[in-house]
């Protein structure tokens, strides 16, 4: 029983649909979603929804800034908000057609530092606090001349305060999400070292309980403690720590990916579940730290594109495949 009245219930919605692991990398950190469309992304196309692909790479002018490779698989994000992204629905001689589909659970605070925040729950919960999350990042700016927000100052300063008020004042219910919050160090921490502190991974769950992640990865969400075991036997099994991360933030995706399938084979049979469904489910965003995005690149978060996910994925799904039948043998 929990002393405060409905938090059982808001804790079990902040859980109940979508997945979230983070992994440290060298120079960054790797960030899968899991979590099934919702209606609206479902439905038909319309007339003012509907684009060419062909259009898209001509005209930079139209569409989001956010669609653009670099040349690495890497698509950056470059505007505030909900990730958007471009579902491909069928191709023709016309060239394809395409909807762009604004993320549930991943959104960007601050382009400069790469501030981005991820939440699962109750969808109405999640884009109120997105907004408050966004208004709080605006307002410090404006304060103090467009300083760099961390995900430290953000979940202590606005997010955990709100989630405890809603908590503990009578008459109202906890917020239905758990939050996950990542980005840079502040400039004058661990400015001149590349040490594993000068990324930051913060969590929060519905009772504004906040915690913060010196480890190798954080997980929010649906089955989150399947996740970190099997991230941990995974990492163990690899040899990966924090004085060895990965290299890139491929070898990071393939860890994280491989996480979420052990999991979802513990948790519901793969068998039943079709690949192409499940890889629909996915996204994934690379943050990188300050040495990395002020030096060699000109952002600060990118998107990985969908066939780096969809490779990855194959990869991953085969290595167990492979493993099952060496096992039966």
């Amino acid at each position: 029983m929990y002393p405060v009245n409905n938090l059982q219930s808001s804790l079990a919605a902040s859980s109940s649909q979508a997945s979230v692991v983070a992994l440290r990398c060298h120079n960054c950190i790797v960030v899968v979603s899991m979590s099934p469309p919702s209606k609206d992304q479902m439905c038909n196309l319309t007339l003012s929804n509907a684009i060419s692909a062909n259009d898209e790479v001509k005209d930079e002018n139209q569409g989001p800034k956010d669609t653009k490779e670099d040349g690495s698989g890497l698509i950056p994000i470059t505007h505030r908000g909900p990730v958007s992204t471009i579902t491909t629905l069928d191709s023709s001689s016309n060239g394809s057609r395409g909807i762009h589909k604004r993320s549930r659970i991943v959104h960007l605070l601050q382009e400069r530092s790469g501030l981005s925040l991820f939440m699962t729950g109750f969808a109405s919960d999640t884009q109120y606090l997105a907004r408050y999350a966004a208004g709080h990042v605006s307002q410090e700016e404006h304060i103090y001349a467009g300083t760099h927000i961390n995900a430290r100052d953000i979940m202590r300063d606005a997010l955990a305060p709100r989630l405890q008020r809603a908590t503990l004042s009578g008459g109202s219910r906890p917020f239905g999400v758990q939050a996950l919050a990542i980005s840079p160090a502040n400039q004058n921490e661990n400015d001149k070292s590349r040490s594993v502190s000068s990324m930051i991974m913060t969590t929060l769950d519905p009772s504004g309980n906040l915690r913060y992640w010196h480890g190798m990865g954080a997980c929010i969400g649906k089955d989150s403690n399947l996740i970190k075991k099997h991230l941990h036997q995974i990492l163990e099994k690899t040899g990966v720590t924090l004085e060895s991360q990965p290299e890139t933030w491929r070898d990071g995706l393939d860890i994280c990916i491989k996480s979420l399938l052990e999991t979802a084979k513990e948790s519901q049979n793969l068998k039943v579940t079709p690949s192409n469904e499940i890889i629909s489910e996915l996204d994934a965003v690379v943050i990188f730290d300050r040495h990395d995005h002020q030096k060699s690149r000109k952002y600060a978060c990118a998107r990985i594109d969908q066939k780096i996910l969809i490779e990855s994925f194959d990869n991953c799904y085969a290595s167990m495949t492979e493993k099952n039948v060496k096992v039966k043998s």
